[in-house]
């Protein structure tokens, strides 16, 4: 059995776009979208985490881990895909603290 420790959550990697996206306005100027949107990343192995003062809880893996799209898009972590045996399509650490919600 697999567990990750210390509010260190093995994920799946992001697979949405990383470039910026726009849209025309009919006045000729390019805008860009805003990253507003909220994304799953699948739990790879049991985590085990505190949440709250005391509170120790173990997410399944399998679990949907749900992050702002702006968080996958800015922060370091996403990009930085990590190989293993264990793994074929890699994995990312991500951080318990940029979690918005989880499902599972």
């Amino acid at each position: 059995m697999k567990t990750s420790i210390n509010g260190n959550l093995i994920l799946r990697p992001y697979k949405g776009k990383r470039e910026l996206e726009s849209t025309e306005i009919a006045t000729g100027f390019a805008v860009t979208k805003n990253k507003i949107g909220i994304k799953p990343l699948e739990l790879l192995v049991d985590a085990i985490v505190e949440i709250g003062h005391n509170k120790v809880e173990r997410l399944k893996a399998g679990s949907k881990i749900y992050f702002k799209e702006e968080t996958l898009y800015t922060q370091k972590w996403p990009r930085a895909v990590f190989e293993s045996e264990l793994f074929p399509e890699g994995f990312v650490v991500g951080s318990l603290r940029d979690v918005v919600f989880i499902e599972g």
